[in-house]
């Protein structure tokens, strides 16, 4: 089974969270996008959460419906499909002392360290950790050296309060070995270079037989642009990012009125 809309067959939906389905630093979803999530499943359609975050508060955000979908996280380093890893990547020491050391440079920022789910910083701003533990239910763990993390580490991420516009060029240049995005306004993400949720698409997709045409997909954010351009339709989010909206097959408003839009068809 699947769902016809405007002449195609959809099988797939692959979506980003956080500024696509899910805003202000949110952990959970309002019941009515869980209840079209639901119904998309109901019809055959194979419902991919693909974010930034880490698996384990993927699980979080989606909890209501969580067993029914699968996952994309890290920005692709990792994917979970009926339970089990398909996908595992990882930053190479070398590389993730690289920028470790940049970061240190240019400053003004806090960094995270994501391990197989496990969050590390080295930021002292109480607040800001507090928030990022009890609000957006990101739980960090505080270490005073980050080059004592033995952890394979998947992905470094960087926040900061005005946006990275004015500096995000610096590290593109500085490493080109580096895939460096924005995963939000306040957010930069360094991964590999061949590491996106576009690839984890593709091999999970390969796996269920599913062509890359028959679906879609939505985001807004750089992080997204591998994913929306594989889709059969990649819907961009109006207010996302300026590679993105260019990347996108369609812009709208609200991924939850368009994604009701197909369920209703």
């Amino acid at each position: 089974m699947s769902i016809n809309y405007k002449g195609r067959k959809i099988k797939y939906i692959a979506s980003d969270l956080d500024g696509t389905l899910l805003f202000d630093e949110g952990h959970k979803l309002d019941d009515e996008t869980y209840e079209l999530i639901s119904k998309c499943i109901d019809e055959n359609v194979l419902f991919i959460v693909a974010s930034g975050r880490t698996y384990q508060n993927e699980l979080e955000v989606m909890k209501p419906i969580a067993h029914r979908i699968s996952y994309i996280a890290g920005n692709g380093a990792h994917c979970f499909h009926k339970g089990k890893q398909i996908v595992s990547e990882y930053i190479e020491k070398k590389d993730a002392y690289k920028v470790f050391d940049l970061v240190e440079q240019v400053g003004n920022c806090h960094m995270f360290i994501s391990c197989n789910g496990k969050m590390y910083t080295n930021s002292k701003d109480k607040e800001f950790l507090r928030h990022m533990n009890e609000d957006v239910h990101l739980f960090v763990n505080p270490i005073q050296n980050i080059r004592e993390i033995k952890e394979d580490i998947d992905k470094i991420s960087l926040f900061k309060f005005n946006g990275f516009e004015d500096i995000q060029p610096i590290f593109v240049q500085e490493l080109p070995q580096m895939k460096v995005v924005t995963s939000g306004n306040q957010w930069l993400d360094f991964l590999p270079l061949h590491v996106n949720k576009g690839n984890a698409l593709k091999k999970l997709l390969k796996m269920e037989g599913i062509s890359l045409e028959d679906g879609i997909a939505f985001g807004d954010q750089e992080n997204d642009v591998e994913m929306i351009r594989c889709a059969g339709i990649g819907y961009g989010m109006k207010h996302g990012a300026k590679k993105l909206k260019e990347a996108s097959d369609v812009l709208i408003d609200s991924a939850k009125n368009q994604l009701k839009e197909i369920v209703m068809a």
